[in-house]
């Protein structure tokens, strides 16, 4: 017993630092130096969905995020939590929506845009 408890300890302590691993950075090349840009975290609850219209304003592509519908030890996600999650990534990537949301048995996955700054 005490055996399969020190196996989950360190099975935790493996897994743990893995599970939220997410880059706010993104490269640019100038003058053959690469640099990571560090894009301003938003706040998750105004990333918007747009499943079926397209976006209004111009925008710029930031990446893609792709979550699984199932958790580490194989149980189902509900709906609002993979939203949810999805969010929390195009968020701290700096962006403002989500599009182009596909999706299938194991997992849902979404093009993370952010809206241009129009100057007038």
């Amino acid at each position: 017993m005490r055996t399969l408890y020190l196996l989950a300890i360190i099975y935790i302590a493996l897994i743990l630092p893995l599970a939220g691993c997410t880059t706010t950075t993104q490269p640019v090349t100038s003058n053959n130096t690469t640099v990571y840009k560090q894009h301003a975290n938003k706040d998750p609850v105004n990333i918007n969905f747009l499943n079926a219209e397209a976006p209004t304003r111009p925008y710029k592509i930031l990446g893609k995020t792709i979550v699984s519908k199932y958790n580490l030890v194989g149980i189902k996600r509900q709906e609002a939590t993979i939203r949810d999650l999805m969010r929390q990534q195009a968020a701290s990537l700096g962006g403002d929506a989500l599009i182009n949301v596909k999706h299938n048995d194991q997992w849902i996955r979404a093009t993370v845009i952010a809206y241009k700054k129009i100057l007038v």
